[in-house]
């Protein structure tokens, strides 16, 4: 397994520290960019190194999740990146309607932190998991 690089875009600060625990637990070695809104995280998308995976929150302030992956579609630069929707919202129009803008998957937010790594290893190791997660699987 190669060593992922990630970026996570969520405004919530708890949410960004409880992603980055189950990175480094799920895989020691992977590096993670975590960023507090789609602004910041588009500009840095932009100055750095194409990422192997891109988890966005869906509810932010400034640019919403919706917003931010069709930004990350546009881009010529991000072609082919695992975009993954990471929320709380487990509402069967939004999950269709980002599969329709291209999301990778659609993650809703576990109330586990060791359901959280169970998916990230499982995501991690290419394993084939279904479009919406539902933190049980």
């Amino acid at each position: 397994m190669s060593i992922p690089f990630i970026h996570l875009i969520d405004d919530d600060e708890d949410d960004r520290e409880i992603f980055g625990m189950a990175v480094k637990n799920a895989i020691p070695t992977a590096l993670c960019n975590a960023y507090c809104n789609g602004t910041k995280a588009l500009k840095a998308l932009n100055n750095s190194q194409k990422p192997d995976y891109i988890f966005i929150d869906l509810n932010m302030p400034l640019m919403s999740g919706r917003e931010v992956l069709l930004k990350i579609r546009e881009c010529p630069t991000l072609q082919g990146v695992n975009t993954i929707v990471y929320t709380t919202s487990s509402n069967p129009a939004d999950v269709e309607e980002l599969k329709n803008l291209g999301a990778t998957h659609y993650f809703v937010k576990p109330s586990s932190i060791n359901t959280l790594i169970f998916v990230l290893r499982e995501l991690f190791s290419g394993a084939a998991l279904p479009y919406l997660i539902n933190g049980s699987t």
